[in-house]
């Protein structure tokens, strides 16, 4: 997504806790965004050898409009 311009990340260096990237979406991200979210998995084998993928779109899956939702 990233390499796509949909959004950007940072390190951030944390003395007291490990390391973390932070994740800002773009404007391009923001028009994109529902779009991926709607992609469906026509096979689950194959949803979840893209397991972060899957994942991503399972926990922001509310960010569908309720009927967008209902047609998945």
């Amino acid at each position: 997504m990233e390499q796509r311009g949909w959004l950007v990340s940072e390190q951030v260096i944390q003395s007291d806790k490990p390391n973390k990237r932070v994740y800002t979406i773009k404007e391009e991200g923001t028009v994109e965004f529902p779009n991926w979210l709607a992609i469906p998995h026509d096979d689950v084998r194959d949803a979840f050898t893209t397991r972060n993928a899957f994942m991503l779109q399972v926990l922001f899956y509310g960010e569908h409009a309720p009927t967008a939702a209902l047609d998945t």
